[in-house]
């Protein structure tokens, strides 16, 4: 969700800035400053608090005037002046504050995979098909309207062109695939490399697999790779891999620009690109290359083989719960304990521990420890511990990624039993922020919204009966 922080940062600094300077307008403003950035706090937004620092003693130093015959009632506030309008601006802000703070999100969720329909059965489908040498083969179908000037051997018919009903099958796997429920995040490394479990990853710049690179995809479920904003390409003597539990049927690669895979390379997944694929010599793909739009086109080299991808098989449904260490100072060491249940047979592969902080309410940084546990069937699998440098409120993820017979599942960030607090060296007191419940915080920032309004309309016609 990298753009959707770009696009509301500006927003959230002016909001910020309303949020600041109403606080120093408030009659009372250390006890209104207190209530707000607690809340703010509370979302996360902290630096609303930090844009107070030049104001700081001021407002901590203001009191509140004694009483006296010309001020023993609060000031009339006119209608249409300056801190009436900003009334508004509170109210939006506050309401913005609780959107962002349900919006953020950096775990990957469960995708949907999108149904290939008529496309399911070729193995290349595009307008054009370009192959100037021997030995490229699918065992699928193959549409093409333009043919390419050394033959591809196919597994079945070669259509042409390719019939309309390809064109839309392609066309609806791409809307859900780009589809804004899929609750996508941003790839954890670009270039890509190591380990990932299942979800829909995104950038706005191009995908790149280094040459000479293996990313290994583990767990059931299904992948989703996605450039909003630039090109797919993987490098030569790159590998894309399956690990347990993971299927190439489930897995799935889609850029606004093409897609380009190296030579004597390897690759999981099926590509749909309208802006074209080109795959290099001596490469072996396990899906599908479709470009099946106006000017669409697939080029082939010398010895590629593109095989499709067999059906994958429906996985038990597994539950993860769990229950993060007690809370230590400074200096003391935090764990977490997963317990894995449901499944089918005896489940394999592992349980991702990812632990964020301090004082990350939503787990949208980078996770500060991430550790890993064999799973070898059901029941309780405690991670490795970590030693936190920094007092504040830390908080688990636990994931398990699942294997070929049982489906991943996940935890999430603010779960039950799974933050925990490390103080202050020295018996400074738990540092940790007064965590509320996403609808709790958005009923309290209202309710306490309204009641500052309904005050000050009740001093307004306090004022207007003496005057």
């Amino acid at each position: 969700m990298s753009w959707q922080r770009a696009r509301t940062e500006p927003r959230l600094a002016r909001t910020q800035k309303t949020v600041a300077k109403m606080m120093i307008k408030i009659t009372q403003p250390n006890r209104s400053a207190a209530i707000v950035c607690t809340l703010l706090g509370v979302s996360g937004f902290v630096s609303t608090c930090a844009c107070l620092a030049p104001h700081t003693e001021s407002i901590m130093n203001l009191k509140t005037p004694e009483p006296t015959p010309s001020n023993r009632v609060s000031p009339r506030i006119k209608r249409g002046s300056r801190f009436a309008g900003n009334i508004p601006d509170l109210l939006a802000s506050l309401g913005l504050a609780a959107f962002l703070f349900l919006a953020q999100s950096n775990v990957a969720m469960a995708a949907t995979a999108p149904s290939l329909g008529t496309a399911a059965p070729y193995g290349i489908g595009s307008e054009t098909l370009t192959n100037t040498a021997a030995g490229t083969s699918t065992n699928g179908l193959i549409c093409y309207t333009t043919a390419p000037a050394t033959a591809v051997s196919s597994g079945g018919v070669i259509a042409v062109p390719c019939a309309p009903s390809v064109y839309s099958a392609q066309a609806a796997a791409l809307a859900i695939l780009n589809g804004v429920g899929q609750g996508c995040v941003p790839l954890p490394v670009n270039p890509l490399a190591g380990t990932l479990p299942p979800g829909c990853y995104e950038t706005a710049g191009a995908i790149n697999i280094a040459a000479n690179t293996t990313v290994t995809l583990t767990g059931n479920g299904v992948y989703i790779f996605k450039s909003t904003g630039g090109a797919i390409n993987t490098f030569d003597n790159s590998h894309v891999v399956l690990g347990p539990g993971a299927c190439a049927d489930n897995v799935f690669w889609t850029g606004s620009g093409a897609t380009t895979l190296g030579a004597n390379s390897t690759f999981v997944g099926n590509i749909l690109d309208n802006a074209g694929i080109t795959i290099g010599l001596n490469t072996t793909v396990t899906g599908r290359a479709l470009a099946v739009s106006t000017g669409g086109t697939v080029t082939t080299a010398a010895d590629d083989t593109i095989t499709l991808p067999t059906a994958c098989a429906a996985a038990a449904a597994t539950t993860i719960s769990t229950q993060a260490s007690a809370s230590v100072p400074v200096g003391g060491a935090v764990s977490d304990t997963a317990v894995l249940g449901g499944g089918t047979g005896v489940p394999q592969g592992t349980i991702t521990y990812r632990l964020y902080g301090p004082n990350d309410a939503t787990c949208s940084g980078a996770a500060v420890f991430t550790t890993t546990a064999s799973v070898d069937g059901t029941g309780s699998y405690p991670s490795p511990s970590f030693t936190p440098s920094s007092a504040g409120t830390y908080r688990w993820i636990a994931s398990y990624g699942g294997d070929s017979t049982n489906a991943a599942s996940t935890g999430a960030c603010n779960d039950a039993n799974e933050s925990v607090a490390v103080t202050a060296a020295g018996g400074g007191g738990v540092a940790d922020v007064p965590t509320l419940s996403q609808w709790a915080m958005i009923m309290l920032t209202g309710l306490l919204a309204i009641g500052g309004f309904v005050a000050m309309r009740r001093r307004q016609r306090q004022s207007t009966r003496l005057l």
